[in-house]
């Protein structure tokens, strides 16, 4: 018998792996698929990792606990601003448009760029907002962990402007459609006559350090306008995150190229 292996340990770190590899909660069945192991086996080793801490059960199936220690962020808040700044002279867009990070439960504006139109929103870099009443923190809870959304509707959803989302249930809906879609929308949710479109900085593995918001002075844009301003922010996100990962490479991270696709399904009224 080889004393110097471990094969429940081994078969642990296996299913932590799989669980690692998947940006959404995993069924026993699809874990004990992906990872080779009888589902019995698969039952008892995750009911191990989850009174470890290692692993949490959602109703949605098993993920990854929060005991890892957190990872230092990809890119510097100089870094993204300032390739914010340079991104955005380079493409040219007629709206006010703002570079976002998630604080918890809002989200604070580092740069922005104001418009040149006569009617326009005023914004300042350091303002805060509540996250779930902004498009640009909407984007970013939808690339978040459970437990971050958890937080923000355990806070309280308080209305801050006529529009804003208040039910928990219709909130996580809507989380979730924009996590598929690529980008956020809202409508007077954080302040009357404003609508704002937002997309993720993404960095290779799909993780969201930031994002990017387009806001207009309508309250209820139309369809198209607002499909239009959607894929002007998806592009301009994809341009920051390139021009980032290009300054900074990172091994054995996840290309994220349906962004392409979403962004030509966009332009085509697909989305």
């Amino acid at each position: 018998m080889d004393v110097s292996r471990s094969p429940a340990v081994i078969q642990a770190f296996t299913i932590m792996n799989c669980l690692n590899d998947s940006r959404e909660a995993l069924r026993l069945s699809t874990i004990a698929q992906r990872s080779g192991l009888p589902k019995s086996s698969t039952y008892r080793l995750l009911n191990s990792l989850v009174e470890a801490g290692a692993v949490r059960a959602t109703n949605n199936g098993y993920r990854l606990g929060e005991w890892r220690r957190p990872q230092p962020p990809v890119w510097s808040k100089a870094d993204l601003i300032t390739q914010f700044y340079r991104i955005v002279r380079q493409i040219g867009i007629e709206d006010t448009v703002q570079l976002a990070v998630l604080d918890h439960t809002v989200v604070t504006f580092i740069a922005c760029v104001d418009s040149t139109n006569p009617v326009r929103l005023i914004t300042s870099v350091g303002r805060k907002l509540p996250a779930h009443a902004t498009a640009a923190g909407k984007i970013l809870l939808a690339h978040s962990s459970d437990e971050i959304v958890d937080d923000v509707v355990a806070a309280g959803l308080p209305r801050t402007g006529p529009r804003t989302i208040t039910d928990p249930s219709a909130f996580r809906q809507q989380l979730s459609h924009f996590a598929a879609v690529g980008w956020a929308w809202e409508r007077e949710e954080s302040s009357e006559n404003l609508s704002c479109v937002a997309a993720p900085i993404l960095t290779r593995r799909g993780d969201a350090v930031a994002s990017v918001t387009l806001c207009t002075p309508q309250g209820k844009p139309e369809e198209a306008q607002e499909k239009y301003r959607g894929a002007r922010i998806l592009h301009l996100a994809e341009k920051i995150g390139q021009s980032l990962a290009a300054q900074v490479p990172v091994a054995n991270h996840r290309t994220n190229l349906d962004r392409v696709e979403k962004i030509e399904n966009l332009q085509k009224g697909i989305v």
